[in-house]
């Protein structure tokens, strides 16, 4: 549940991790290979949590309702593989595959709402926007990023 700064119930929030399949191994290094599933209310916890911004006008347009995802997970004790993520609510998708590992990030996503989208490819410290025809341009690296050969 949310909670306000004096520890009240800020609002009824609900979210839930499911995982549905996989395995791990209990031990240092931490070994998991697991595919994940997530409902949210919404996406409010994330708003409050990540962009802390006082507007409450903004907070609410950045709320999302009736959240869903799922994803593969593959963490190592050197690295942490996100496969076939796909995250959904109203008319948000965001979809992405990323690599990380040795502090570097490898990756792509799709952010689309409604009929706007964009594609971001990441390495390292470079981001290179993709904006025409970004899922077109997603869907083609996330076959490629399957193959080893992002």
């Amino acid at each position: 549940s949310l909670l306000s700064k004096n520890g009240t119930q800020a609002e009824e929030w609900w979210g839930q991790l499911d995982i549905t399949q996989g395995h791990m191994t209990w031990k240092r290094p931490l070994l998991l290979n697991a595919a994940l599933n997530l409902q949210l209310r919404d996406s409010g916890l994330l708003v409050h949590l990540f962009a802390k911004q006082k507007k409450q006008w903004l907070n609410d347009l950045l709320t999302i309702k009736n959240v869903t995802g799922e994803t593969k997970v593959l963490l190592n004790g050197k690295s942490i593989l996100l496969r076939k993520v796909r995250i959904s609510g109203e008319q948000l998708l965001v979809l992405a595959d990323v690599h990380l590992r040795e502090k570097k990030i490898q990756g792509g996503m799709y952010a689309g709402y409604g009929i706007l989208g964009m594609g971001i490819e990441l390495e390292d410290e470079r981001r290179t926007l993709k904006l025409l025809k970004p899922r077109k341009w997603y869907d083609s690296f996330s076959k490629n990023f399957e193959t080893g050969s992002p």
